[in-house]
């Protein structure tokens, strides 16, 4: 509880001081084809809470029935910026994070856990299967065209139904030939400079970027010293070994073909860190270093020639990590050297139908291979392995025109292997989710979602991540059920605009994970029989123009363990029941060809 104390005082006394010193500045030269007009109206657009999406033509989905969160690229570039940053914008969203830029972010929704939400980037699914979750830290968002939060219902880009819904990022794209020089300056020696490059004509386009970016991390934060209630002894101290230093490469291209379409990216980034750990005590000389490369391919095309109500769309994807934890005082654990590797592979094939005006069938099966590697000192490795198998099929439908339904529900088949420990389709369970919009009127609709998950317990859950975080081969498969309901509306006169948001939701889970710490001071993951989870989350915002804009949300989240052996206090542990965000925001003009930028 002290480390999580250190971590929220440090995260406030970064924040203080960044907003104060941080700024960044941005340099574009246009080439070859020149600068595009600026698109005003899309600007002056408040950011999205609903997203009510035009008619879109057969193989491309519009998910129109759940809570959205979404920011575009503008939004995004203010100085400093992070993703768990941003994110704490949204309603229902709970971010942990240690404070520098560089330390360990995850983000939950709705009262679930980190490893409850899949992140995709360019359709691949970045969770690793250590702990299920990833960190947004090692997520820039310099190079992210659009960022979209679906809260609770997720949509049809995600291969994966899950409890609290998707976090979908999507890379820049070439849109004209250009090159872009970016060069950042923050406190506590952070420096930053970032180049790349775009080529493109109405057939093909290509961007290549590449990001260097460093850090001391050294702010400074409140000491209690271990002694909450006794404010003698405190004394301000300056985080030691948060220095770090990082690399990313990005390569996206696009190729038009006759009747269909290419996408490609290609992803690499590199970091090496201190590890800081629980400043109540902190370490000296532990080093982390991360390491991920990721390739992505979707290629769309008509079924036969000529066919507009038929289209094939095949998504492929690659992703390799590696993490590395050196502790040579032993400050972390009892183990000098932790090294960790993984490797994905993904593959699905989906067939969308047009069988009548304003409805889509898609028809497909997904299939996921994946490894895991695991080496403590020189003791040997442990291998580990899960196989997926995934029929699905989904509807979307509009049979009238204030009415929106989206279908989906899919077959999962898990088979993993570790050792002595197999399991051929060790989990076979259905999953799907109904959702419901009614636009009631051309500024305001009302939706609601009801689903059945099935969360598959990770491979570091099931056997271990180190010493002090252990594993648990007994654990079960987490199924539930989950609903929401929400009102939400638009208003907009002239440059004047306003939108809010009420959404009112509930989940019943069976055999839910969550971790405990035991009696030797680890923690391990266990399954809760039976739990509940309900809550309320607003949101409301206005923006005048393109120069200032105002939002805030509250979200109040009910965890409870409601098995016959719960503690009197049945409260599900480590869950916020309140959380609150406020912020107005001046925007500087924009200008086609130089841009600066002070926050």
């Amino acid at each position: 509880m002290n480390g999580r104390k250190r971590s929220s005082l440090g995260a406030r006394s970064l924040s203080k001081h960044m907003s104060g010193v941080a700024f960044g500045a941005a340099l574009s030269a246009v080439g070859v084809a020149g600068a595009q007009p600026h698109d005003s109206a899309a600007e002056e657009e408040p950011i999205d809470v609903l997203v009510r999406a035009p008619p879109s033509p057969v193989g491309l989905g519009a998910e129109d029935t759940s809570a959205h969160f979404t920011l575009r690229e503008r939004d995004m570039q203010s100085a400093g910026a992070t993703l768990a940053e941003l994110l704490t914008q949204s309603p229902g969203v709970e971010v942990t994070r240690a404070g520098g830029s560089a330390d360990l972010a995850t983000v939950a929704v709705r009262g679930s856990s980190a490893a409850q939400l899949p992140v995709y980037l360019g359709g691949v699914r970045l969770n690793d299967e250590i702990t299920g979750s990833i960190d947004l830290s090692t997520l820039p968002v310099w190079m992210l065209h659009r960022m979209q939060l679906q809260r609770g219902h997720s949509g049809l880009q995600a291969d994966r139904l899950g409890v609290a819904g998707a976090l979908l990022l999507v890379p820049r794209i070439a849109r004209r030939t250009e090159g872009r020089l970016r060069l950042g300056l923050s406190s506590f020696g952070g420096r930053s400079a970032a180049l790349s490059a775009a080529f493109g004509n109405g057939r093909a386009a290509s961007l290549l970027a590449l990001r260097y970016r460093r850090s001391r991390g050294d702010f400074p934060f409140s000491d209690d010293r271990g002694t909450a209630f006794d404010p003698s002894d405190d004394r301000s101290r300056h985080r030691r070994n948060a220095d770090h230093q990082q690399f990313d490469f990005w390569n996206s291209a696009s190729v038009r073909l006759p009747d269909g379409q290419l996408d490609v990216l290609v992803h690499g980034f590199s970091r090496r860190a201190g590890a800081a750990g629980l400043q109540l005590v902190g370490s000296r000389k532990t080093r982390s270093r991360v390491h991920r490369a990721l390739a992505a391919a979707s290629v769309t095309l008509p079924c036969y020639r000529g066919a507009d109500d038929c289209r094939l769309q095949l998504d492929s994807g690659l992703l390799r990590a590696r993490y590395g934890l050196f502790d040579p005082l032993l400050e972390a654990g009892p183990d000098a050297r932790v090294m960790t590797a993984g490797l994905r592979f993904t593959e699905r094939l989906r067939v969308a139908l047009s069988p009548r005006p304003n409805t889509t069938v898609w028809l497909g099966a997904g299939f996921e291979g994946g490894q895991l590697w695991q080496q403590r000192d020189r003791r040997p490795a442990r291998r580990s392995a899960r196989l997926v198998l995934r029929p699905e099929v989904a509807i979307t439908a509009a049979p009238w025109p204030q009415l929106h339904v989206d279908l989906k529900a899919a077959l999962n088949c898990h088979t993993t292997r570790s050792g002595a420990n197999n399991s051929e389709c060790g989990v076979l369970q259905p999953a799907g989710q109904l959702g419901v919009r009614w636009q009631w009127r051309p500024s305001a609709n009302v939706f609601a979602n009801v689903g059945r998950y099935v969360r598959v317990p990770t491979l570091g859950e099931l056997y271990g991540i180190t010493a002090t975080v252990r594993g648990n081969h007994t654990l079960r498969p987490e199924r539930g059920t989950m609903l929401d309901v929400g009102i939400g509306g638009q208003w907009r006169k002239k440059r004047v605009g306003a939108f809010a948001q009420l959404v009112g939701f509930v989940r019943w889970a069976d055999d839910l994970i969550v971790y405990r710490r035991t009696s030797l001071g680890a923690v391990s993951p266990y399954n809760a029989a039976t739990a509940r989870v309900m809550g309320v989350e607003a949101a409301v915002g206005g923006h005048w123009g393109r120069t200032l804009r105002v939002r805030g949300a509250i979200t109040v989240v009910d965890p409870r363990d409601r098995s016959a052996d719960s503690l009197r206090n049945d409260t599900l542990p480590l869950r916020s029941r309140l959380t609150a965000f406020a912020r107005a925001a001046l925007r500087s003009p924009h200008w086609n060809t130089l841009g600066l930028s002070f926050a």
